[in-house]
């Protein structure tokens, strides 16, 4: 803990795609539970978890959090950005873990209660490889997640709180901690209002991402649900089939050696891209085609984004190497001087300063990729981090 010389720093890894009021609600209990003098956002950049690009620009999401309570937003980089709920996790903690100042991890989950997600998280840290190895044969005949480990343990509480998304992320968070001995303490917000995939925007008084983005892209009034200091912020918004042309074209182009050299992907994952390639019009419905029971619609997506991407085979893996700062608030500057006095990883704030390595070029290429679709066509080098 770091909290005695710093009066405590609180760290929230997000998306915010978009920001929306539960981010706000989410932000303030944070700050009220641990009484942080500062919250650090780290935040996915141009693409998402679900192998999706975010609907609105990094920096754009900077603003808005930074608007909204953050003190400070940090990219997390594409290679972890990417991945599903485990490396996702990991690679986020790492990251918090290189911080050498972070004093709280704060994540929303359905249950809201720590002890039963750090619970779940003992016993998932503690399965054996023969439990793993059968969990990873479930999955392969098409079993969720939570209903492949009903077959290892006999709990039926343990699968109630497995069987929604934000716990599962939560979970995850806090198995990473454990791993990893980190001095970070994870705390839990109760979810509010919508679950995470609420598609209706009228089910709560917080509405969930996914609402709000099927809302934006339909041209539906969503402005009840975000705060008001950001509405302006909501335009230009990217979709998942704008990437469709450039995707077409890579796969064609390297459909005679295969797609198991990226992360994620196996034969019969690859096989089914190849085989049904003549058959592509655009991304979401060639997702359609190629997800099965084995294969959810989020699994292809993300495997087609790696493949987008170039992200290979245990690039998630890659320890973290720099911390590149997207935004921050004028008044936060003490908060710079603890982390360039604490932090064993390099802070970025300029590229044309910085060490570029394979993960680094990474997030430059995809974002570099990213304003071109959107048709912003910035450039990584001469874009200008957000200062409130």
């Amino acid at each position: 803990m770091y909290l005695t010389k710093y009066n405590s720093i609180s760290a929230i890894i997000s998306e915010y795609n978009p920001f929306h009021l539960g981010h706000q609600y989410h932000i303030k209990k944070t700050r009220d539970l641990t009484s942080s003098k500062y919250v650090i956002s780290l935040m996915s950049g141009s693409f998402v978890q679900r192998g999706e690009p975010a609907v609105f620009d990094k920096y754009t999401r900077a603003k808005m959090a930074l608007l909204n309570g953050a003190d400070l937003v940090i990219e997390l980089p594409t290679i972890y950005a990417t991945q599903s709920a485990s490396n996702f996790a990991q690679g986020a903690v790492n990251l918090l873990n290189s911080l050498n100042c972070v004093d709280y991890l704060s994540f929303g989950s359905e249950c809201g209660d720590i002890d039963e997600l750090t619970k779940n998280a003992n016993m998932i840290a503690n399965l054996t490889d023969e439990d793993n190895l059968a969990i990873k044969e479930y999955l392969k005949d098409g079993l969720s997640y939570p209903i492949a480990l009903s077959k290892i343990i006999s709990d039926s509480n343990n699968i109630n709180v497995l069987n929604n998304s934000n716990n599962i992320l939560a979970i995850e968070y806090i198995k990473s901690l454990k791993i990893t001995k980190s001095l970070i303490n994870p705390v839990t917000i109760k979810r509010e209002g919508a679950s995470y995939n609420e598609t209706s925007l009228f089910s709560g008084s917080y509405a969930s991402a996914t609402a709000i983005r099927e809302a934006i892209l339909n041209k539906e009034d969503f402005s009840p649900f975000i705060p008001d200091n950001i509405v302006s912020l909501f335009t230009n918004p990217v979709s998942l089939n704008d990437f469709s042309d450039t995707l077409f074209y890579k796969l064609n182009s390297i459909k005679e050696t295969g797609f198991t050299m990226y992360e994620d992907i196996n034969e019969e994952i690859s096989n089914r891209i190849i085989k049904n390639l003549n058959n592509f019009k655009d991304i979401s419905s060639f997702i359609e085609t190629i997800k099965s029971k084995n294969y959810t619609y989020t699994r292809i997506s993300r495997c087609l984004l790696h493949i987008l991407l170039d992200i290979k085979n245990n690039d998630s893996k890659i320890l973290p190497s720099y911390a590149r700062i997207l935004g921050f608030k004028k008044d936060a500057k003490e908060l710079l001087g603890i982390l360039k006095e604490n932090s064993s990883i390099p802070l970025i704030s300029k590229l044309a300063d910085a060490s570029i390595d394979s993960s680094l070029m990474k997030d430059i290429d995809s974002t570099n990729l990213y304003s071109y679709i959107s048709k912003t066509h910035t450039n990584e080098y001469t874009s200008q981090i957000v200062i409130i």
